[in-house]
């Protein structure tokens, strides 16, 4: 009997060494997804909702027809697999790992994408999940006192800390953190360690997005969401649209934005408020991301809304999916 139990003893321990192993294994790894800054999502569509991202000839997507699960569609050879049953949003790719959230708000996952392994990283409840090749950055979304709170973790979910107390929406560049306050409406930076927290301008913003050293928003007016530019201190504010602008998003010293005054067409304008033109000629259009060789975006409402990937190189669209 005394050593059936001893045996007994000695199996668990050697399964909770190797368990301990295969952690500490899984931790040295994610820790090495990359040496250079990198996001997981870009172009700061987290903001709304990050159904979508490119990585490696992949373009990985939560399939809306499909309950949320989420695909990855090898652009090459047009093979599209299911990565998950879960509803994705907030989808970040970073090398191997993929990180998204199980519903809107809901609970942090992180997936191995060579061997299909996932595991839940945060129960809480998180939105505007954005993920570097260092830290995975989120909102708390929880209904208690800490609601809003801007907490930062590692990429296995451990080492948190609370960046900022009142946040609305925030996007990541490679030095800062900019985030709307939940309390006032204004723009907001502070560094990954959370030691200071600057207001940039007195002023409401709607929408933002960050790309080099400027920071494009929208003045939360429902008569007017004027597109705005200024530097990342603060500086040199200036007006560069006076259409009504929602759904923004930069790439490559543009600035494209879903054209209330017109219906909702996406039009797209230089930061220097420049070369104004119609992008995507179809009513009720929204943003979802922009990569380095495509544009996401929907088109629709209700059972006629439908996704695309537009390449970037050739103008083709991809349909990725569309309502039943």
């Amino acid at each position: 009997m005394k050593k059936r139990v001893k045996r007994i003893l000695l199996i668990l321990a050697g399964a909770a060494l190797l368990l301990c192993i295969l952690f500490l294994c899984e931790q040295r790894a994610v820790r090495k997804i990359s040496e250079n800054f990198t996001l997981g999502n870009s172009g700061g569509r987290i903001l709304s909702d990050g159904l979508v991202t490119e990585s490696g000839g992949k373009i990985f997507y939560s399939d809306l027809s499909s309950n949320g699960c989420i695909y990855s569609w090898d652009t090459e050879s047009g093979n599209k697999e299911k990565i998950t049953d879960r509803r994705g949003y907030n989808i970040n790719v970073i090398g191997d790992y993929m990180f998204y959230i199980d519903g809107a708000p809901g609970s942090i996952y992180k997936m191995n994408l060579k061997t299909g392994s996932e595991r839940c990283i945060s129960l809480s409840r998180a939105e505007n999940l954005i993920v570097t090749n260092e830290f995975v950055f989120y909102k708390y979304c929880e209904e208690n006192s800490k609601y809003g709170r801007l907490y930062r973790a590692d990429l296995l979910g451990f080492n948190k800390k609370v960046l900022a107390e009142s946040v609305n929406r925030f996007t990541v560049t490679e030095n800062c953190i900019y985030y709307i306050d939940s309390s006032d409406g204004y723009l907001y930076k502070t560094d990954f360690d959370g030691s200071f927290n600057e207001k940039l301008i007195d002023v409401t913003a709607g929408d933002f997005a960050a790309e080099g050293e400027y920071l494009y928003y929208t003045d939360n007016s429902e008569e007017k969401s004027f597109l705005y530019r200024m530097k990342t201190d603060g500086s040199e504010n200036r007006l560069i649209s006076e259409d009504k602008c929602w759904n923004i998003a930069v790439c490559d010293g543009y600035v494209y934005y879903r054209n209330m005054s017109d219906k909702g067409r996406l039009y797209r304008i230089s930061s220097e408020g420049e070369e104004k033109s119609l992008f995507i000629d179809s009513e009720n259009a929204g943003i979802g991301g922009i990569t380095e060789n495509y544009f996401f975006y929907s088109c629709g409402e209700n059972s006629e809304c439908k996704c695309y990937a537009r390449d970037l190189a050739y103008g083709d669209d991809l349909l990725l999916f569309k309502y039943n």
